[in-house]
């Protein structure tokens, strides 16, 4: 077994309430791994831009960044 760390640089935002923020990574990174079939790299990439945008809102559910918010956030 090959084992490998991969580190993905956190985002710097202005968090407002980061309740979901954990659960919004791992789905955003279920979906971009799975779903998109990207690499597993940009798939951390992409979920961490998802959280960041998600701690940057109120609530849980209704913080989670859609499809294009993230997209556009790069």
């Amino acid at each position: 077994d090959v084992k490998q760390t991969i580190s993905v640089p956190s985002l710097k935002v202005t968090p407002n309430d980061s309740i979901g923020a954990g659960d919004c990574f791992l789905g955003s990174y279920v979906f971009s791994r799975f779903i998109e079939k990207k690499e597993i790299r940009d798939s951390m990439e992409w979920a961490a831009h998802a959280a960041a945008i998600s701690v940057s809102r109120p609530g849980s559910l209704d913080s989670f960044p859609t499809k294009e918010e993230v997209d556009n956030s790069f």
